[in-house]
Protein backbone atom coordinates (compact mmCIF):
# COMPACT_ATOMS: atom_id res chain seq x y z
CA UNK A 1 0.00 0.00 0.00
CA UNK A 2 2.83 2.33 1.06
CA UNK A 3 4.29 1.42 -2.62
CA UNK A 4 1.23 2.13 -4.08
CA UNK A 5 0.68 5.79 -2.29
CA UNK A 6 4.15 6.09 -3.58
CA UNK A 7 3.20 5.78 -7.57
CA UNK A 8 0.23 7.65 -6.87
CA UNK A 9 1.80 10.57 -5.31
CA UNK A 10 4.52 10.50 -8.18
CA UNK A 11 1.59 10.39 -10.70
CA UNK A 12 -0.06 13.44 -9.07
CA UNK A 13 3.17 15.07 -9.07
CA UNK A 14 3.47 14.39 -12.93
CA UNK A 15 0.07 15.31 -13.11
CA UNK A 16 0.52 18.67 -11.53
CA UNK A 17 3.85 19.24 -13.27
CA UNK A 18 1.82 18.39 -16.64
CA UNK A 19 -0.99 20.47 -15.79
CA UNK A 20 2.15 23.61 -14.59
CA UNK A 21 3.33 22.82 -18.83
CA UNK A 22 0.43 23.09 -20.18
CA UNK A 23 -1.24 26.08 -18.23
CA UNK A 24 2.28 28.14 -18.91
CA UNK A 25 1.82 27.15 -22.91
CA UNK A 26 -2.11 27.93 -22.64
CA UNK A 27 -0.71 31.14 -20.76
CA UNK A 28 2.12 31.97 -23.70
CA UNK A 29 -0.50 31.40 -25.98
CA UNK A 30 -2.81 33.46 -25.01
CA UNK A 31 0.20 36.18 -24.86
CA UNK A 32 1.20 36.02 -28.24
CA UNK A 33 -2.34 36.34 -29.08
CA UNK A 34 -2.50 39.46 -27.14
CA UNK A 35 0.48 40.18 -28.73
CA UNK A 36 -0.54 39.46 -32.39
CA UNK A 37 -3.81 41.50 -31.98
CA UNK A 38 -2.08 44.35 -30.62
CA UNK A 39 0.35 44.24 -33.61
CA UNK A 40 -2.73 44.02 -36.11
CA UNK A 41 -4.67 46.66 -34.53
CA UNK A 42 -1.60 48.72 -34.83
CA UNK A 43 -0.90 48.23 -38.31
CA UNK A 44 -4.64 48.85 -39.10
CA UNK A 45 -4.63 52.13 -37.30
CA UNK A 46 -1.20 53.41 -39.38
CA UNK A 47 -2.87 52.39 -42.43
CA UNK A 48 -6.36 54.11 -41.81
CA UNK A 49 -3.98 57.14 -40.57
CA UNK A 50 -2.06 57.44 -43.54
CA UNK A 51 -5.59 56.68 -45.31
CA UNK A 52 -7.11 59.94 -43.30
CA UNK A 53 -4.10 61.73 -43.88
CA UNK A 54 -4.71 61.05 -47.92
CA UNK A 55 -7.99 61.97 -47.86
CA UNK A 56 -7.37 65.10 -45.69
CA UNK A 57 -4.98 66.09 -48.46
CA UNK A 58 -7.41 65.28 -51.22
CA UNK A 59 -9.84 66.83 -49.64
CA UNK A 60 -7.67 70.15 -49.32
CA UNK A 61 -6.75 70.07 -52.92
CA UNK A 62 -10.46 69.40 -53.96
CA UNK A 63 -11.34 72.82 -52.10
CA UNK A 64 -8.61 74.76 -53.41
CA UNK A 65 -9.66 73.71 -56.80
CA UNK A 66 -13.02 75.04 -56.08
CA UNK A 67 -11.52 78.17 -54.68
CA UNK A 68 -9.68 78.50 -58.03
CA UNK A 69 -12.76 77.74 -60.11
CA UNK A 70 -14.89 79.99 -58.05
CA UNK A 71 -12.11 82.83 -58.63
CA UNK A 72 -12.03 82.00 -62.71
CA UNK A 73 -15.92 82.02 -62.40
CA UNK A 74 -15.70 86.12 -60.97
CA UNK A 75 -13.41 86.60 -63.77
CA UNK A 76 -15.26 84.97 -66.44
CA UNK A 77 -18.52 86.85 -65.55
CA UNK A 78 -16.54 89.63 -65.14
CA UNK A 79 -14.85 89.55 -68.77
CA UNK A 80 -18.69 88.82 -70.15
CA UNK A 81 -20.01 91.68 -68.59
CA UNK A 82 -17.13 93.74 -70.36
CA UNK A 83 -17.46 92.32 -73.69
CA UNK A 84 -21.60 92.55 -73.61
CA UNK A 85 -20.94 96.38 -72.79
CA UNK A 86 -18.28 96.29 -75.85
CA UNK A 87 -20.73 95.08 -78.06
CA UNK A 88 -23.77 97.08 -76.87
CA UNK A 89 -21.35 100.16 -77.27
CA UNK A 90 -20.16 99.07 -81.32
CA UNK A 91 -23.76 98.18 -81.85
CA UNK A 92 -24.92 101.72 -80.88
CA UNK A 93 -21.66 103.48 -82.96
CA UNK A 94 -22.81 101.28 -85.79
CA UNK A 95 -26.21 102.18 -85.78
CA UNK A 96 -25.08 106.00 -86.01
CA UNK A 97 -22.51 105.61 -88.85
CA UNK A 98 -25.49 103.78 -90.43
CA UNK A 99 -27.72 106.59 -89.77
CA UNK A 100 -25.00 109.46 -90.75
CA UNK A 101 -24.25 106.75 -94.50
CA UNK A 102 -28.31 106.29 -95.05
CA UNK A 103 -28.06 110.31 -94.57
CA UNK A 104 -25.40 111.19 -96.55
CA UNK A 105 -27.07 108.56 -99.26
CA UNK A 106 -30.17 110.03 -99.46
CA UNK A 107 -28.51 113.20 -100.23
CA UNK A 108 -26.49 112.06 -102.67
CA UNK A 109 -29.73 110.76 -104.00
CA UNK A 110 -31.50 113.33 -104.04
CA UNK A 111 -28.65 115.91 -105.70
CA UNK A 112 -28.01 112.90 -108.82
CA UNK A 113 -31.01 113.73 -111.12
CA UNK A 114 -28.92 117.17 -110.99
CA UNK A 115 -25.42 116.09 -111.40
CA UNK A 116 -26.93 113.44 -113.99
CA UNK A 117 -28.41 116.84 -115.81
CA UNK A 118 -24.73 118.50 -115.39
CA UNK A 119 -22.87 115.60 -117.33
CA UNK A 120 -25.41 115.88 -119.89
CA UNK A 121 -25.44 120.05 -120.34
CA UNK A 122 -21.63 119.65 -120.24
CA UNK A 123 -21.74 116.82 -122.90
CA UNK A 124 -23.59 118.64 -125.39
CA UNK A 125 -21.64 122.10 -124.81
CA UNK A 126 -18.25 120.08 -125.63
CA UNK A 127 -20.27 118.65 -128.69
CA UNK A 128 -20.92 122.50 -129.46
CA UNK A 129 -17.60 123.46 -128.82
CA UNK A 130 -16.28 120.39 -130.83
CA UNK A 131 -18.54 121.41 -133.67
CA UNK A 132 -17.30 124.84 -133.62
CA UNK A 133 -13.66 123.90 -133.63
CA UNK A 134 -14.85 121.42 -136.15
CA UNK A 135 -16.34 124.26 -138.74
CA UNK A 136 -13.43 126.59 -137.28
CA UNK A 137 -10.59 123.93 -139.35
CA UNK A 138 -13.30 123.17 -142.16
CA UNK A 139 -13.38 127.12 -142.92
CA UNK A 140 -9.59 127.77 -141.89
CA UNK A 141 -8.56 130.16 -139.56
CA UNK A 142 -9.43 134.02 -140.03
Amino acid sequence: MKSDFKNLAHRVRDLMLTEANISQTLSNLVETSHSNERELTNEIIDDFGETLEQAAKVNANIHELQRRIKVLNGRMKKKKEEFINELASQKAKNAEEMAEFKEQLSIEAASLPAKIQAAKSTKAEQKQVQLKLAKILADGLP
